[in-house]
């Protein structure tokens, strides 16, 4: 048999269906060499094997070089998406739309003055609602007790475009840890209104934005009970611990929600919400993790990051045109992802066809397949005999 007439049909949608259903499936599927020995193959005549494969080659080959293409296109999308994030947080995607309106009513540094402030009213609120729950009055000096964010050290930061500035994380959104707790399962109610993420669930597939599935919800009652921080939609979430770092998923939540430990969101001053979700997707998270063996992403990592601040009407323009530009390259990314799914298909066919007598045609000339296979069977029984005397024990010479 030609070994590469063996390897094609080793990668057979059939071999490799019937290969897991008798590998052993704890952990990682592991075919023994017993198992592999008792899987089937379609014997052709030697002739025809050497048409099935000189074809495979051929066509197999063509679709290969579509298959290279198609992917390296979605490289160079992945990298128009990172070019196009960059542009629109500094400035070049806006730049003749900027000097085309003139001074802003509104600048960059003024509406973050403005967020800070809507930061600390939220903050007072939350405080004086807790002393309501608590049955009592604000105590003296209690306002003096808010911590104000660090600015960033614009003397490291370059010049901003006109009418922007520089702002920390920590200076637009609360950072929030999640909590797992103890026996949490315990708890769980499907008809929960509070749902509770783990980062699994940010595998939610059709949407690269939105959180919107849940495999564990629970009452507010029970939530309030475990501890749980439930925030507000449109949180921006992440993994904070593990491998799933180096995915670096990002999504926003749909509803108010609760997630496990093994995450971390950014709760958005409103006035900055879209703005602070844009800028985030341009940033890798593993080059913020600690690189230990389990990495961990901690909110010094996060906090004084810095970010430019546009006015309000100029983040309106760049989020409109990095919407239609982003949904243009989603178009192209889904059309490509169609075209490999096709060819995987394709390929699947070619091998169904070759393996079933239909990709070359038969030669009734062809040495017939029961004459190879009695070949076979001598030349492996001559050789078990040969090897069998070559492995003897040498009689002892007499002395």
């Amino acid at each position: 048999m030609l070994p590469e007439y063996l390897e094609y049909w080793l990668n057979h949608p059939a071999i490799d269906k019937l290969s897991r259903e008798r590998a052993n499936g704890s952990g990682r599927l592991t075919l023994p060499l017993e198992e592999s020995k008792k899987l089937p193959v379609p014997m052709a005549p030697l002739a025809e094997q050497a048409r099935i494969t000189e074809r495979l080659d051929e066509l197999l080959s063509d679709l290969d070089a579509g298959i290279s293409e198609l992917k390296a296109a979605q490289r160079k999308l992945a990298q128009y998406r990172q070019s196009l994030l960059k542009a629109a947080v500094d400035g070049t995607l806006t730049a003749d739309w900027r000097a085309a309106q003139g001074k802003p009513k509104e600048t960059g540094a003024e509406l973050l003055q403005r967020i800070l402030k809507e930061r600390r009213a939220r903050w007072e609120q939350k405080q004086l609602a807790k002393f309501a729950e608590q049955g009592k009055s604000p105590p003296k000096g209690w306002q003096a007790k808010y911590l104000e964010p660090a600015a960033p050290d614009f003397s490291k930061l370059p010049s901003p475009p006109d009418g922007w500035t520089w702002a920390t994380v920590e200076q637009l959104a609360e950072l929030a840890s999640g909590h797992t707790p103890k026996d949490a399962g315990l708890f769980a109610d499907r008809n929960g209104d509070v749902p509770w993420f783990k980062v699994g669930d940010m595998n939610t597939a059709g949407n690269e934005e939105k959180l919107l599935v849940s495999s564990v919800k629970f009452t507010k009652e029970h939530a309030k009970e475990l501890g749980l921080k439930v925030v507000p939609a449109d949180t921006i979430v992440f993994p904070k611990r593990g491998g799933a770092i180096a995915t670096n998923k990002k999504r926003r939540l749909s509803a108010s929600a609760a997630y496990d430990l093994n995450m971390m969101g950014l709760v958005s001053a409103p006035s900055a919400a879209d703005w602070l979700w844009a800028w985030f997707q341009g940033v890798d998270l593993a080059k913020l993790s600690d690189g230990s063996n389990i990495p961990q992403i901690n909110n010094p990592d996060i906090a004084p990051l810095t970010l430019p601040i546009p006015p309000a009407s100029e983040q309106k323009e760049i989020l409109e045109q990095l919407a239609q530009a982003l949904d243009n390259a989603s178009t192209q990314e889904e059309a490509i992802a169609k075209m490999l799914q096709q060819s995987a298909a394709q390929r699947k066919n070619l091998l169904k066809a070759a393996f079933s007598g239909q990709l070359v045609p038969q030669d009734p000339n062809d040495e017939p397949t029961s004459v190879l296979l009695a070949r076979i069977r001598a030349e492996r029984e001559s050789g078990a005999t040969t090897t069998a005397k070559k492995r003897g024990r040498k009689a002892k010479e007499k002395m």
